[in-house]
């Protein structure tokens, strides 16, 4: 697997039930405001996107497009600003747009299921939507953290010490 590295805000963080099985579902929001693509190519060597991402946002088919990743078995060491948690990624969907001035922008929503600690949650919880005032501006605007994907069996996580 390689690593990836993005920057990221949480859309959403909300516990599922199915059943017995309760889960928590993560999502988070990558935005490339670009035409050219470059965040699909970091997972290109563990996922099959059959030709779903072109290079260019221009040039694609489509202006919506979800890819279940249940076939694979993507688990990570996710680095979410200071906070460090295994996931399992269990899909993308993705949304272009074009602006006004014709440039073509993508918006992926990466889905994980994990199994944070208990007291790991309200640390989680906190960055869902997660504003602050821009300097320049004034107005509340989205923040995104640092995000790297690594994988799990090559960078487990380690016990904290006691």
């Amino acid at each position: 697997m390689n690593t990836a590295r993005f920057d990221s805000s949480l859309a959403n963080f909300k516990l599922v039930k199915k059943g017995e099985d309760m889960f928590w579902i993560l999502q988070m929001k990558v935005v490339e405001d670009t035409s050219i693509r470059s965040f699909p190519r970091q997972f290109q060597q563990d996922i099959d996107f059959n030709g779903a991402f072109d290079q260019s946002a221009a040039q694609d088919a489509w202006d919506k497009v979800n890819i279940p990743l249940d076939a694979y078995t993507l688990e990570y060491k996710v680095t979410f600003s200071d906070l460090v948690f295994p996931a399992k990624l269990i899909g993308i969907s993705a949304t272009r747009k074009e602006s006004n001035d014709g440039v073509w922008s993508t918006e992926y929503i990466l889905s994980f299921v994990c199994d944070p600690e208990k007291d790991m949650i309200k640390n989680i919880a906190w960055y869902v939507k997660h504003k602050e005032p821009d300097p320049e501006t004034g107005k509340k605007v989205l923040m995104t953290y640092n995000t790297v994907l690594e994988d799990l069996e090559e960078n487990p996580i380690a016990e904290p010490e006691v």
